[in-house]
């Protein structure tokens, strides 16, 4: 079962597809885990693979940053889980 998540967007909006002055979100599918997750910080629970990535785009202008930065959203009957990676080695 999939749920349809708004996705905050805008300042993006050359990259995601979406008219700058449309003020329209995008839509991200967001899949349902039968089960909760382990909060530890790791993607190795098979759910996870359920979920589909959302690539980070730059907030100035919507371009692909230079290190590779990604997330990953699932809900459950309580909760939205929110996962992201970050390839920026030198994170503050």
């Amino acid at each position: 079962m999939l749920a349809l998540l708004t996705c905050m967007t805008w300042g993006q909006p050359r990259a995601a597809g979406i008219d700058p002055d449309a003020k329209t979100p995008a839509v991200c599918e967001v899949a349902k885990t039968a089960s909760p997750l382990t909060i530890d910080g790791k993607f190795e629970e098979p759910a996870w693979n359920k979920a589909p990535t959302l690539a980070f785009l730059e907030i100035q202008n919507g371009s692909v940053p230079p290190v590779s930065c990604s997330g990953k959203l699932l809900w459950d009957d309580e909760y939205l889980y929110v996962g992201f990676t970050n390839g920026d080695a030198d994170v503050r």
